[in-house]
C-alpha cells in the first residue's frame, strides 16, 4: 500500500471497497508535513490519516472501510480508516523517506508512534488544557490557604480542597501523559509576557480576588478545549467553575473587615468632577494603580446611588479594587460594597458597626487629633485625615496642611489612614514627607486629561515611600 504527496485539491473520501480509488486527506504536522516523496504504508489496524500528518496525501490502494470523518479545526478533515492486510506483512509501522533537501531521512512510526502522532495533532489544545489546569490548581491552593490560615474556616477550606481535587480528577480523565507530552515550557511564548499589575498585590483580598479570577478564566479555557477533545467532561468543568465563583465570593466576604484597609491610592469618584465619562476615569484609575474607589455622589437619590455603586463594583472587583460607599451604610450593605465612609455629621461609626458588624470596612473623616482619638474608640478600620490642601470638593473647609498628618501618624502609627484634600501630583511629596502612606484623591485623577497617568504617578510615589520606610 503506497501513498504520495499530491498538489492541493478537493478532499474526496470514497466509501466503496473493491475498486482502486484515490482518497485525498487534508492534514498537517509541522515537523514532517513537507514530505514530497512516496510513503510506504505497511499493515496497521486503525489509522487516522490526517492525524498521521500526511499533507495532501493520496492513498492508491483499496480501503477496507471508512470508520468516520471527524472535523476538529475548520477546513481540516480527519478520516479514520481501516487499512487492509494486502501486503501480508505483520509489521505495524509507517515508513517514509523525506525529500532530498533533508538528506532523504527515513521516517518510521510504530503502533505506539501512531498513537503519539495522533496526540501531536491535538497538541495545541492539549497545551491549552495543561497550562490552564496548572493555573486552576495553583489558584485554588491560594483560595484554600486564605480560607485555612486567614479565616481559619474549616468549611471553606474543605470546599477549596474538594474543588482542587475535582480539577485533578478531570485532568486524569483527559490523560495526564498526553498533557505532559504536549508540554513545551521553553517554547511557550506566553511565559515571556507579563503585565505590571501581575507583580503587585495590595493586601490579602487583592491576592484572593486575583486568584479567584485566574481560576475561573482557566476553567473556562479548559472547558472550551474539552468540548473538542472530551465533550463529556465539559458539563463537569462548568459545574466546577460555578462552584469556584461561589467559593471566591465566600472567601472575599469573610476577609472583608478582618484585614486592615491597606490602600495606597483611593479614588474619590464624583461624576461632576470628571473631565471624561466616569467609566473612562475608573478604567484609567485602575490601570494606573488605584486600589480603592469611594463612590461619593452627594446629589444622587438612594436608588441612583445603589445603581452607580453596583456598576462601579462590576468594574472594580474583577481587578481586585475595593469599593467604599460614602455616607450610606444601607447602600453599602445592599450592594455588597466593601465598606462605608462616614463624615462627622453622619451616622457614628459605633452605630454603623452595630448594623453591619464586621461585614464592612468602616472609615471616618477626621480633622483633629481629638476626632481621630474618638474614631479609634469606635472601632474604625481607617481614618480620613484632612483637609491637606485647598480642595474644590470641600471649598469651605480650612486646609490643615501637613502638620496634622504628622501628629496623627505619630499618635496612631498602626492605624490605616487616607490623607485627603487637594492632593495631586504637584504636592504628593509634601504628603509623603509628612508621613502619609495612603491618599484619597478626587480632582487630581477625575479632572486629569490622563487619569491613568495621574493615578500611576501618585501610586508610584506612595509605593516608593513605603519601600523606603520598610527598608530603613
Amino acid at each position: 500500500m503506497t501513498a504520495a504527496v499530491v498538489p492541493h485539491g478537493t478532499a474526496n473520501v470514497r466509501r466503496h471497497v473493491g475498486d482502486a480509488g484515490t482518497d485525498l486527506v487534508d492534514g498537517h504536522r509541522r515537523d514532517i508535513r513537507s514530505l514530497d516523496c512516496r510513503v510506504e504504508l505497511v499493515h496497521v489496524g486503525l489509522v487516522m490519516l490526517a492525524m498521521m500528518d500526511l499533507h495532501r496525501a493520496s492513498v492508491d490502494r483499496r480501503l477496507e472501510g471508512i470508520g468516520g470523518v471527524w472535523k476538529v479545526w475548520k477546513g481540516e478533515c480527519h478520516v479514520l480508516v481501516s487499512l487492509g492486510s494486502g501486503s501480508g506483512s505483520s509489521s505495524s509501522s509507517i515508513e517514509g523517506r523525506g525529500p532530498e533537501r533533508d538528506g532523504g531521512a527515513l521516517y518510521r512510526i510504530s503502533n505506539r508512534g501512531i498513537q503519539r502522532a495522533m496526540i501531536r495533532s491535538m497538541q495545541p489544545l492539549m497545551r491549552v488544557i495543561d497550562a490552564n489546569a496548572n493555573r486552576a490548581r495553583e489558584g485554588l491552593r491560594v483560595l484554600e490557604d486564605a480560607a485555612r490560615f486567614c479565616l481559619e474556616d474549616v468549611q471553606l477550606t474543605t470546599q477549596a480542597k474538594t474543588l482542587r481535587h475535582r480539577v485533578t480528577e478531570v485532568v486524569r480523565l483527559l490523560g495526564p501523559s498526553n498533557l505532559l507530552d504536549s508540554r513545551d515550557t521553553p517554547g511557550d511564548v506566553g511565559t515571556a509576557v507579563a503585565t505590571e499589575s501581575e507583580s503587585t498585590r495590595h493586601g490579602h483580598r487583592s491576592v484572593v480576588a486575583a486568584s479567584g479570577k485566574r481560576v475561573g478564566e482557566a476553567l473556562r479555557s479548559i472547558e472550551e478545549a474539552a468540548k473538542v477533545t472530551r465533550p463529556g467532561l465539559a458539563p463537569e468543568l462548568e459545574r466546577i467553575r460555578y462552584a469556584v465563583y461561589e467559593l471566591e465570593q465566600s472567601v472575599l466576604l469573610g476577609l472583608t473587615g478582618t484585614i486592615p484597609a491597606d490602600w495606597s491610592v483611593c479614588l474619590l469618584l464624583t461624576e461632576s468632577a470628571c473631565r471624561k465619562p466616569w467609566e473612562h476615569v475608573i478604567a484609567g484609575a485602575i490601570e494606573g494603580g488605584v486600589d480603592c474607589i469611594q463612590v461619593r455622589e452627594k446629589s444622587m437619590s438612594m436608588k441612583q446611588l445603589a445603581e452607580r455603586t453596583t456598576a462601579v463594583i462590576d468594574i472594580a472587583r474583577p481587578a481586585g479594587v475595593e469599593v467604599i460607599v460614602n455616607d450610606h451604610v444601607d447602600v453599602a450593605i445592599a450592594t455588597g460594597a466593601d465598606g462605608v465612609h462616614l463624615g462627622q455629621d453622619d451616622l457614628s461609626p459605633a452605630s454603623a458597626r452595630s448594623i453591619c458588624g464586621h461585614s464592612l470596612l468602616i472609615g471616618s473623616s477626621t480633622h483633629s487629633l481629638e476626632e481621630a482619638a474618638d474614631a479609634v474608640g469606635q472601632d474604625v478600620d481607617y481614618i480620613g485625615v484632612g483637609c491637606m490642601f485647598s480642595s474644590r470638593l470641600k471649598p469651605g473647609l480650612q486646609a490643615s496642611s501637613t502638620p496634622l498628618l504628622e501628629e496623627l501618624v505619630r499618635a496612631h502609627p498602626d492605624l490605616p489612614h487616607l490623607a485627603i484634600g487637594g492632593i495631586c501630583r504637584d504636592n504628593i511629596e509634601e504628603v509623603i514627607n509628612a508621613g502619609g502612606r495612603a491618599v484619597a484623591v478626587c480632582h487630581g485623577i477625575c479632572d486629569a486629561e490622563d487619569p491613568a497617568g495621574a493615578a500611576a504617578h501618585l501610586s508610584e510615589a506612595i509605593h516608593a515611600a513605603r519601600l523606603e520606610q520598610e527598608s530603613s
